[in-house]
């Protein structure tokens, strides 16, 4: 009743004597709520950097390269659909090279629908899932998802943005008022975030199943339901 201060004027409601509702102010509150965890947040990541404080670049096997590009096929179609930039959108796409042994699971795959993500984004995945395993590997765990995609985001970004990543839109960058963020800064966040998004579902998916143990109603679902239990 304080939060939303219920009326008696309208509706049904009429009211039975003249005592009034005590007003309460929920909006410094809410700020000072709001910041309280803006700082518990930012010591959360700032722990999770003590931690891991070092960058060790990814060595992916065969399997591991293909299964990473085949994922960034699925980050780049998402983006896609909500893209209206067309040099961003064609920075994230290119022809399957049939000498890119990180292809080959998606030449195997595809019938015409696949896509085929670009180097660039094939090399911001690979970061990514490297700073993944970095992670899985040394804490033994996996912190909050918010928590870990904020950190990857930060670290992943920062070590691409000197390199030669999205090499067409060095350019691109002029065609953005001062005050907007650019469109190659706003791209390498959006995939590293789709990227860690599905990979940390994916872990935490296996992890449960590891805790719950087998599925014995899944396992043996034809026997109940011939016996009518």
């Amino acid at each position: 009743m304080s939060h939303i201060d219920i009326q008696n004027n309208t509706g049904n409601c009429l009211a039975q004597d003249s005592t009034e509702t005590l007003g309460v102010t929920g909006i410094h509150n809410k700020q000072i709520t709001d910041v309280f965890w803006e700082r518990k947040r930012e010591e959360e990541i700032e722990k999770l950097e003590e931690n891991v404080q070092v960058f060790v670049p990814s060595n992916l096997s065969f399997l591991q390269e293909n299964t990473v590009s085949y994922i960034a096929g699925f980050v780049v179609k998402g983006l896609l659909k909500k893209m209206s930039c067309t040099v961003c959108a064609e920075a994230l796409t290119q022809e399957g090279d049939e000498f890119d042994t990180s292809l080959t699971l998606i030449q195997r795959k595809t019938r015409g629908g696949l896509i085929f993500p670009s180097r660039s984004v094939r090399l911001i995945c690979s970061k990514t899932e490297g700073l993944i395993k970095l992670i899985n590997n040394i804490l033994g765990y996996l912190p909050k998802k918010d928590i870990l995609i904020e950190y990857l985001i930060r670290r992943t970004r920062n070590f691409l943005e000197n390199g030669n990543v999205f090499p067409t839109m060095h350019n691109h960058i002029f065609d953005t008022t001062p005050y907007e963020i650019s469109h190659r800064q706003n791209l390498i966040t959006s995939i590293i975030k789709k990227y860690a998004l599905i990979r940390v579902n994916s872990l935490s998916h296996k992890i449960n199943e590891t805790i719950s143990g087998e599925k014995v109603r899944k396992t043996l679902n034809k026997l109940v339901l011939f016996r009518h239990q």
